[in-house]
């Protein structure tokens, strides 16, 4: 008999009930080990979880479906090294699905009260969570204990974590990459043109074009609550997302700014070997003459810088400077004054970066990996339970003579 979706969501609540009966069970009687019996119930319980919880997938255009395609979609294609068309998506641009709840209108979805309601089992406060799991917009298999989350669901939560990013800020775009590695055609160098008389030879212009390579690599972070707070605080969801959401933000602008300093990491804007640093290589104390340099050589090869980005501490010593005439406040100078200041902790005190942000690109596996558990790193003892949310990112540029980086500031 095929269950409808009402029953499929009322059994796998009532597996997930029972299955943390059985562990606080084994926790009252036998000091947190499963005997013979819980054993058999809890691994059959599990199975019956995965063949539950696997339904057919329904189109996204499909009428019947509560989620459609995010409105506007992205601000254009890309075409990759094999020929297929992608997605690009601006800071603006949501990489999510709109879901829709009873009356037509949008509605948001919380990662946050999606992790809370799977650890506790009560879906109470997770309806529509719970219903993105049955939509056919993303992975719905995954034990209790370690699942994808849904595409409609990680794609509002990217969307959250790219605008707490200054990098995205900075006018970066997007790419989903649904393969290891993705290939587009970026350039070095561009062409020139010459004025030519009749009959006479046109000259050849060498523009240099380079193969932009994105591989996603693995961003991930373990957080640990207590039950007692998961199952009695109702904002706990709300807490958990907004503290990931600005954590995701902080850390994908370390690692696009500076990388990671792993071979097999993310290199990082201000690390690209292609990046220009003349003139600016050993800078000392800033001065506002020294993001001009920058500005002019970034101008010199015909692009228009739209921000520059620094340290709260850089940008700083940049608001106090002081004529030594007189002792009036210097400002911007009109090359760097229309430009937009970005400031994050993430580029550290000694580099600044002037450039077009939207010549960067960013490449984002679908999907959010999560998993669960109450055992590791004393959280059994401590009746806590670890969350290990997963997923991966990498960026590159598209026009490598967009940026400047301003080194050694003091």
């Amino acid at each position: 008999m095929t269950m409808t979706l009402e029953q499929r969501k009322q059994r796998l609540a009532e597996i997930d009930v029972r299955q943390k009966e059985i562990l606080d069970e084994a926790t009252v009687k036998h000091g947190g080990s499963l005997s013979a019996e819980q054993r058999a119930e809890y691994d059959r319980l599990d199975a019956e979880y995965k063949r539950v919880n696997v339904i057919p997938r329904r189109s996204p255009a499909d009428s019947s479906s509560p989620y459609k395609p995010a409105t506007g979609g992205g601000t254009g294609w890309a075409r990759t090294g094999d020929g297929q068309a992608v997605p690009v998506y601006g800071p603006n641009d949501s990489m999510a699905a709109v879901n829709l709840n009873s009356s037509g209108e949008p509605e948001r979805l919380s990662l946050g009260r999606f992790l809370q309601a799977k650890v506790t089992g009560n879906w109470r406060l997770a309806e529509a969570e719970h219903a993105a799991m049955f939509a056919g917009l993303g992975t719905a298999d995954g034990t209790g204990a370690s699942f994808m989350v849904p595409d409609v669901l990680s794609g509002q939560f990217l969307d959250l974590a790219r605008s707490a990013s200054v990098v995205f800020g900075w006018g970066a775009v997007t790419v989903p990459v649904e393969s290891d590695t993705m290939r587009i055609a970026g350039l070095e160098s561009d062409a020139s043109f010459a004025g030519v008389g009749e009959n006479q030879i046109i000259p050849e212009s060498n523009p240099t074009f380079r193969s932009i390579r994105l591989t996603p690599k693995k961003v991930a972070t373990i957080v640990r609550c207590s039950r007692e707070l998961l199952e009695d605080a109702p904002n706990a969801g709300e807490i958990i997302e907004q503290s990931l959401r600005v954590a995701l933000g902080k850390d994908l602008d370390r690692l696009f700014l500076i990388g990671d300093g792993g071979e097999k990491g993310i290199i990082g804007l201000a690390n690209l070997p292609s990046i220009d640093d003349t003139g600016t290589t050993s800078v000392g104390g800033i001065e506002w003459g020294d993001l001009h340099t920058a500005v002019v050589a970034v101008k010199g090869r015909n692009y228009t810088p739209n921000g520059y980005v620094c340290s709260p501490t850089i940008g700083g010593d940049l608001d106090i400077l002081r004529s030594e005439a007189d002792g009036s406040w210097l400002g911007a100078p009109p090359s760097v004054r229309p430009l937009t200041r970005l400031e994050t902790t993430s580029i550290g005190d000694t580099l600044a970066l002037v450039g077009d942000g939207s010549k960067i690109i960013v490449g984002v596996r679908r999907g959010i990996q999560v998993d669960f558990s109450g055992e590791a790193h004393e959280s059994f003892e401590r009746d806590q339970v670890l969350m290990r949310i997963t997923t991966r990112v990498d960026m590159n540029v598209t026009h490598t003579g967009a940026f400047h980086v301003l080194r050694g500031i003091t």
